[in-house]
């Protein structure tokens, strides 16, 4: 049986914190979004975008919390939220009992699985800038205008683009996948920057042809790495002001004093230890959400992108293997507190505390093939196991050559969390991708996972695994086998579709039902297909993501942003809702109607 390390007090105690919190709502980021868009309205997306980036890490507060082994939170308040959509959907609508306490001046949900709070006057702010930047919002072009035939494909209602209450095309952003971690803790934001400057630089003034469009990128590049070193810089200034605070403790002191000179240094440079490695990856994961307004970027292969710090801190004699397992449990209950509550169907379908930061770890190594299992695999393993956390998603690579020692931990984490970690097989999905998406060997043995499972490559593929717009990944196949035998009539709503299939009593073989089924599907597919390709059409335009690029194989090679297939893969997919129900749907009708004639006209 596999023995796990005791947790520490700290630990526990930050722990029970996490899981105690009450996700107090703040207004800075509507805020100072929507000042950004006053100021920089009129500019294209492209430089736009990253300059409200920018504007948002020179402003946002920067709070470092007293157990805090690393600095980045997402609002003002511990496990606070900041600009959230909870903030700004009336109070009396949202999901649970609300109640006004006049003590402290909050609205607090008293449901017990997840509290929030937010007083009268952030929540007036945070619907009045909110407004405000809602009507200057890039996804008002993909409302304004659709593709011929779009309104009657929506009041069929057999997919998530006629579902009332749904963003719109451009409702939701591009955020599903895995970005360049090790990118940016191995190549920092001076080199980043560099590189893009050098491009710009011999362009000054002579700018020709498609040359624009490289120039456009690169300056964006520049200015989201001028962004992210003065967010984490201005994170430094904020663990100096601690440690020289009068009351500080000796030990805390140091550790503040610890802190700002890493974080002064991870603003340009490379990482050099563990704890560096992590935090990049916290501020990264932090700059991404100020980029986007619903980010899943999944962490990928965790243990391998830190391991090769670990390794060299352990020769040199800096630190244990049990200082090292406090730093990976304080990175993952960090990343817990970058939740920042659900409501209504997102809250239900996701459940509570879903962050989707999918964490991937063993498999094998992309240059041998050889087995990838480190000591940071362990200790993974180890936090969500001993301190029982059901977030991050954690899945485990395994194949013929994983250790026996790794099942076993493996399988008792699972006995004490359950669930987790989940299990995903290399040496199917290693040659799937090389078939199906035409990864290298390399890349396809450096696959990760994310969200609800789905496969991609690790910091060089933009996939849309649940469509351009996460919101309409789903056809209702349920709903398109109905009109199959309805003459293409769905008959919950009685609209009718172009394709007319014939009514399931004028059918006389199961050969026929699949046939109408088929007719109809295709209809389906193909208008699923064609208003997300009309989606990503507009968001190469109206929605470029300068600081996901940065990090990206391919984007900064190729001068050209990740949402207008700068990287070197560009995988696509949706879900497939409901087949095991057209599965079983067609077994009875052929034993009821065709089989044993049990059912007939």
């Amino acid at each position: 049986m596999y023995k796990f390390r005791p947790v520490t007090e700290r630990i526990q105690r930050y722990r029970d914190a996490v899981r105690d919190r009450v996700i107090i709502g703040d207004s800075e980021k509507s805020v100072y979004t929507a000042e950004a868009i006053k100021l920089y309205g009129g500019i294209v997306p492209i430089i736009k975008r990253p300059l409200i980036t920018k504007y948002l890490c020179e402003h946002m507060s920067v709070p470092i919390f007293s157990d805090d082994y690393f600095a980045g939170s997402k609002g003002k308040n511990f496990c606070g939220a900041s600009g959230v959509m909870w903030g700004v959907l009336p109070i009396e609508n949202m999901p649970g009992k609300w109640e006004w306490h006049e003590d402290d001046q909050m609205w607090h949900n008293t449901d017990p699985e997840q509290r929030l709070a937010i007083s009268q006057e952030e929540l007036d702010k945070t619907r009045l800038s909110s407004s405000a930047s809602w009507e200057n919002a890039d996804s008002a072009v993909g409302d304004a205008w659709q593709p011929d035939g779009f309104r009657e494909f929506v009041e069929l209602e057999a997919c998530d683009y006629g579902d009332p209450g749904r963003p719109g095309i451009l409702g939701l952003h591009v955020g599903h996948l895995t970005p360049g971690w090790s990118k940016i803790i191995n190549t920092g934001y001076k080199a980043i920057r560099e590189q893009a400057q050098a491009y710009l630089a011999v362009r000054k003034g002579n700018v020709m042809g498609g040359d624009m469009s490289k120039y456009m990128f690169y300056k964006s590049a520049t200015i989201v790495c001028d962004a992210a070193m003065i967010l984490i810089r201005r994170y430094g200034d904020e663990a100096k002001r601690q440690a020289d605070l009068p009351d500080t403790a000796p030990e805390r002191k140091a550790e503040l004093i610890a802190m700002s000179e890493s974080l002064y240094w991870i603003s340009e440079n490379p990482a050099r230890t563990l704890w560096e490695a992590c935090q990049a990856v916290l501020l990264y994961q932090l700059l991404l959400s100020y980029e986007q307004t619903m980010p899943a970027p999944a962490f990928g292969r965790f243990d391998q992108y830190v391991w090769p710090f670990l390794k060299k801190e352990l020769d040199e004699g800096t630190i244990t293997l049990d200082g090292a397992q406090i730093l990976v449990d304080a990175f993952f209950l960090k990343s817990n507190c970058y939740y920042e509550g659900g409501y209504g169907k997102m809250a239900e379908t996701a459940g509570i505390g879903n962050t989707y930061q999918h964490t991937t770890i063993s498999g094998c190594i992309p240059e041998t093939g050889e087995d990838a299992t480190n000591p940071v695999t362990y200790m993974v393993l180890e936090t969500i196991g001993r301190l029982k956390l059901h977030d991050p998603t954690v899945s485990m690579r395994v194949h013929s050559g994983t250790p026996d020692e790794l099942w076993n931990c493996a399988l008792e984490t699972s006995k004490l969390v359950g669930g987790l970690p989940l299990f995903q097989n290399d040496e199917v999905i290693i040659p799937g991708l090389q078939k199906e998406l035409g990864f290298t060997l390399e890349d396809a043995r450096d696959y990760s996972i994310i969200g609800c499972q789905e496969i991609v490559g690790s910091g060089c593929d933009f996939p849309a695994p649940n469509g351009v717009g996460a919101a309409h990944a789903s056809i209702y196949y349920g709903v398109v086998f109905d009109m199959a035998l309805n003459n293409g009539i769905n008959p919950m709503n009685g609209k009718q579709a172009p394709v007319q299939s014939g009514y399931l009593y004028e059918m006389n073989s199961i050969e026929e039902v699949q046939e109408a089924y088929r007719k109809l599907s295709e209809y389906m597919l193909n208008w699923y297909v064609t208003v997300n390709n009309y989606a990503e059409y507009l968001a190469g335009y109206n929605l470029p993501y300068a600081m996901l690029s940065i990090s990206m194989r391919g984007c900064m090679e190729r001068g050209i942003d990740c949402s207008s297939g700068g990287c070197d893969y560009n995988s696509y997919g949706g879900t497939a809702t409901g087949l095991a129900t057209i599965a079983d749907s067609l077994a009875t009708i052929k034993y009821m109607c065709f089989d044993k004639k049990l059912c007939t006209t």
